[in-house]
């Protein structure tokens, strides 16, 4: 068990996030869902609850987002703003995750999505760190040449009847708004993305107060000129070390298929120290990047109210507001953030989910058009 520190008091109890979730888009007839969920659960794991709790098939085309207007908001409506978030709430277009979440071809998927639930939370991954992310924009915007603005037209030419209208200026990234890149379609993946390693606490809001500005590491200067300056320049020229020592563990490990090398066969002293230094860089590569995530990891602050999860394949959009955190501070007492004294069945439903560390619906209504939709308020996800 995984233990929080409570809001009333300065020690540290285990504590549950209440989660009011609504289908998009059904107003005369709403479906929503109450879950309660501990509070060290990251977006990653949360979109497996969201699936069982509207009988919907896990794809690998998803994502968490904000309300498009508040997505504007947060980013001030500037391109440049935006790519300053990147790796800290959201996740930039141009990069793709290694880690791949969904138990396809399991034996025992039920058995699978408890072990997810439980944890460990460790996301293992690359493309939701601050570095990785940063790494990213400076990359793209080094080939960007902007967006087509109006026609430049020639005096001269506009006087002799010989306009060329595909003659265009471009507007750099600096001037880019928001609302220009999402128009022009710029990327593949949407870039209102929010991080799937950010825990409930650190991306939800129980209470709609400003939100506060991220505790990033600020450049010499503003995006995108000065990008790749002090302090990101170093990081970068950590992630190349980092590169390179795992790139050669790989070149180790190719030559000793080439060998037919098996690990737990005799081997002579040049094999044996072959299988050392492949072991040694292997082991110095993740050390260093886990090292380089740590040092560089911005201090989570939550930030959004409200919280969407898109499934662009089905077009479902489920709407998720955090309804209250509890705290479990011994077997009889459990109290809320919002409400001091809650139910006995809540305060039932908050031991089932702090002590089995497992999701626990609690509440509903409507049914999806999927025959095989199922709700068991008082039984384990």
């Amino acid at each position: 068990m995984t233990a929080f520190q409570g809001p009333a008091a300065h020690q540290w109890y285990s504590a549950a996030w209440k989660l009011r979730m609504e289908l998009a888009g059904a107003d005369e007839s709403p479906v929503w869902r109450e879950v309660l969920v501990p509070e060290s659960m990251p977006l990653r794991i949360l979109r497996y609850v969201i699936d069982q709790l509207f009988s919907l098939t896990p794809t690998a085309e998803y994502q968490f987002s904000l309300p498009e207007e508040e997505f504007l908001r947060q980013t001030d409506d500037r391109f440049t703003e935006y790519c300053r978030l990147c790796g800290a709430r959201f996740r930039f277009p141009t990069i793709r995750d290694e880690e791949s979440c969904c138990g396809e071809g399991e034996e025992d998927p039920e058995g699978w999505l408890r072990r997810r639930y439980r944890g460990s939370y460790t996301y293992h991954g690359n493309a939701d760190h601050l570095v990785e992310n940063q790494q990213a924009v400076r990359n793209f915007l080094m080939v960007f040449t902007g967006l087509r603005e109006s026609p430049v037209i020639d005096l001269n030419e506009y006087r002799r009847g010989e306009v060329k209208v595909e003659k265009t200026k471009r507007a750099p990234a600096a001037s880019l708004s928001m609302r220009e890149v999402l128009e022009a379609g710029l990327f593949k993946t949407h870039p209102n993305q929010v991080l799937e390693r950010l825990r409930i606490p650190e991306v939800l809001l129980l209470d709609r107060k400003k939100v506060p500005a991220p505790n990033l590491p600020e450049p010499e200067e503003f995006y995108p000129e000065h990008l790749w300056g002090g302090y990101f320049d170093r990081c970068f020229a950590r992630l190349e070390r980092i590169h390179q020592r795992s790139m050669e563990a790989v070149r180790i490990y190719h030559e000793l298929m080439d060998r037919h090398v098996r690990l737990d066969e005799e081997m002579d002293e040049e094999t044996e120290i072959l299988v050392s230094r492949w072991a040694d860089a292997q082991q110095e590569a993740r050390q260093s990047y886990e090292r380089l995530v740590r040092e560089t990891m911005p201090e989570p602050e939550p930030f959004a109210s409200e919280l969407w999860y898109r499934r662009p394949a089905d077009g479902i959009t489920i709407r998720i507001t955090p309804a209250d955190r509890y705290v479990l501070k011994d077997e009889e007492s459990v109290e809320g953030a919002r409400e001091t004294l809650p139910d006995a069945a809540t305060a039932h439903f908050v031991r089932l989910c702090v002590v089995k560390r497992e999701p626990v619906c609690c509440g509903g209504s409507g049914t999806l058009e999927d025959p095989g939709a199922r709700l068991n308020w008082t039984d384990l996800l």
